[in-house]
């Protein structure tokens, strides 16, 4: 097989995940002989409404060199420390899915299974209280981790609130910086080899544009990976109903600028409440076979702090993935690749961690399948385990008040998502495989977040000291208090180190 290396590639579509890629790529390859060029149109809109992450987004930022605090000026971000779930559980009830650890494990051994046998004798004191990210956004503080192992403030995580289209823009210029071409173009065909690679794209003008491979980030179109490539796609309808969302930006009101987002249950979906330094991000994810367009944008725009600042942008979409992203001489990233909820702000998390994928198998000109099925099947893998971290939200609720409740608690689930709730029951075992996006602290957020109790811990617990034990909790309780208290609100600390200059759009 030919290891010619790839002297070309073009992205198709821009956006967040499409500049992503061009900024990855830019850096990745910036010492081989190659072009780079990324075609979209400004007459064809982008979904734009992506504002949240993962903490994996520190990754990502941090191989381009992006400076964090850089970031949170030039995108009008703010911090995240989790996700606030009102009435998820029940009606009235609230938990919080902080990003960063629960105490400290004892003797090799995690803190929740010594928290249970603490629990067993007696020992008062809820999950939440050990998790400073909880502590922090309680307060609506916020501090980067300092380098002090003695500290609480020394290990946990966090992520951004960011406007994605802002995000974009960032990224764009890093790429063109480095030497990737931008053509603003419409594309009007797709042109295969007689292999049944893509060989070259018909534009707008006339102009034909060839290359060696081909990056699709053309949103829900998906113009080469499925339009051309027909590689299908995998449906996870039955388990996640909602496809239809509808976004509506506000004003901040002053003052106030919590550090995490709020989701919320409602009679058919959820709506989420993000904070960003110029705006509040609002919208409301539902299932239109349980609920209406102008129904879902009357409930959302009666739940906002303040009138709305844009018309509702609608969008449709199928939750589900790409059956390949990987396909011939092409990868999918974004929505033409497949699209999970927004419930825990995973979209652009994908998309970098596609990239990571592309850049770990990277090919030559001719594609050897067996690094593209290594791919595949991982990155599939990875999808499915956020998919059933997404489907645990609606499965454990308890409510039952209205016909899209009813339907999500009725609903058989995946094998793969009922076995990690089954063990975790049985004896507090947190479930983890290869190609995870959430680790065990988040599982283990929502079992405890939606009341779902472990029946038995690890054994190894009766083996520790249990007056010990016991004073380590109290020790644990009073730092995360400590440090969060030392801590400044989030709102000043945005306005001293992170503020987005006025004039910025």
């Amino acid at each position: 097989m030919s290891n010619e290396p790839i002297s070309s590639i073009v992205i198709v579509g821009g956006g967040t995940a499409g500049w992503s890629a061009a900024a990855c790529l830019a850096r990745f390859l910036a010492k081989r002989p190659i072009s780079l060029t990324l075609v979209d149109s400004s007459s064809i809109g982008t979904v734009g409404v992506g504002e949240a992450s993962v903490p994996n987004i520190h990754n990502f930022n941090a191989y381009l060199g992006l400076d964090e605090l850089d970031f949170i000026e030039s995108t009008q971000g703010t911090f995240k420390l989790g996700i606030q779930f009102d009435d998820w559980r029940e009606a009235g009830s609230s938990f919080f899915h902080p990003f960063g650890r629960y105490g400290v494990g004892f003797e090799g051994l995690d803190f929740h299974q010594c928290l249970a046998k603490a629990r067993e004798l007696g020992a008062k004191g809820s999950l939440a209280e050990f998790s400073l990210p909880i502590a922090l956004a309680h307060a609506e503080k916020f501090a980067q981790p300092v380098m002090d192992p003695k500290s609480p403030l020394t290990d946990y995580g966090y992520a951004f609130h960011f406007d994605a289209s802002l995000y974009a823009r960032r990224l764009r210029r890093y790429a063109t910086e480095r030497g990737v071409q931008h053509l603003d173009r419409r594309i009007v065909d797709v042109i295969l080899a007689e292999n049944g690679d893509i060989e070259r794209l018909t534009l707008d003008d006339g102009t034909s544009l060839e290359a060696d491979f081909f990056i699709d980030c053309s949103g829900f179109r998906a113009i080469l990976i499925e339009g051309a490539l027909k590689t299908g796609y995998e449906s996870w309808k039955q388990w996640l109903p909602c496809d239809a969302a509808v976004a509506l930006p506000c004003a901040r009101a002053a003052g106030a600028l919590s550090p995490y987002t709020v989701a919320s249950a409602r009679s058919a979906g959820w709506t989420w409440r993000i904070p960003l330094q110029h705006r509040v991000g609002n919208g409301y994810v539902y299932a239109r076979d349980f609920l209406d367009s102008q129904s879902a944008m009357d409930l959302l725009i009666g739940q906002l702090p303040s009138p709305p600042g844009a018309q509702p942008n609608h969008q449709l979409f199928a939750a589900g993935m790409r059956k390949r992203f990987w396909n011939r001489n092409c990868i999918a990233l974004g929505l033409a690749g497949g699209f999970i909820e927004p419930l825990e702000s995973t979209s652009i998390n994908l998309v970098h961690r596609a990239l990571s994928l592309f850049m770990d198998f990277y090919p030559s000109k001719v594609v050897d399948p067996r690094r593209a099925d290594a791919a595949n099947r991982h990155f599939a893998r990875e999808q499915q385990h956020i998919r059933d971290f997404i489907i645990l939200h609606y499965k454990l609720s308890q409510r039952r008040d209205s016909e899209f409740w009813r339907y999500v608690n009725a609903m058989p689930i995946p094998d793969s998502l009922q076995h990690r709730i089954d063990t975790f029951k049985s004896c507090g075992a947190l479930l983890q495989f290869d190609a995870e996006s959430f680790k065990p602290e988040s599982w283990l957020t929502m079992y405890n977040g939606f009341g779902v109790n472990q029946t038995d811990y690890d054994s190894r617990v009766n083996d520790i000291d249990v007056p010990r034990m016991l004073g380590a909790l109290d020790v644990i309780r009073n730092s995360v208090l400590r440090a969060a208290g030392s801590a400044l609100p989030h709102a000043d600390f945005v306005a001293r180190f992170c503020p987005a200059p006025r004039d910025i759009q």
